[in-house]
């Protein structure tokens, strides 16, 4: 299996007034958006909804559910917090953190399958559950034909 994290060697703590690099605000950019695409699709495999129910509580078709929840994309702030209110109730917290100052990762898996209770990385949920939430990750990703799904 291959590792899917990468080194960031651009990456660098912001300091004076010099440009950012496109590369690097490109990433820390596609890394929030991820993140968030992790944390709302989680929720959803949690909750026991269908992409039905949840399309009749957004007052969506099926099918623009089934294109949001297959893959991460440039969604506003709006439209994840009507998903996650209408998935269980719940409500973002916005918080930051630096990633810089985090370990480097040798994530092998979606985020979606990690326990998030106590930090932004730890080891990923009971093996159980986890087979279970790879089953319902394998259903969402059918309807897109996502062939490159390899199983983890």
């Amino acid at each position: 299996m291959n590792n899917i994290s990468q080194q960031t060697p651009f990456l660098a703590e912001p300091a004076g007034d010099y440009a950012i690099s496109r590369r690097a605000l490109g990433y820390v950019a596609e890394m929030t958006r991820d993140g968030l695409y992790d944390y709302i699709v989680r929720k959803f495999m949690e909750s026991g909804l269908t992409q039905a129910t949840l399309a009749k509580r957004l007052h969506k078709e099926p099918s623009q559910i089934s294109r949001l929840l297959g893959a991460p994309g440039n969604w506003t702030i709006d439209t994840c917090a009507e998903i996650l209110f209408a998935i269980d109730g719940s409500a973002l917290r916005v918080d930051s953190y630096k990633p810089l100052g985090e370990p480097p990762a040798n994530m092998r898996e979606p985020n979606c399958f990690g326990d998030y209770s106590n930090s932004r990385r730890t080891s990923p949920v009971s093996s159980e559950k986890n087979t279970s939430m790879r089953v319902m990750v394998r259903k969402l990703y059918a309807d897109q034909s996502h062939s490159e799904l390899e199983t983890v």
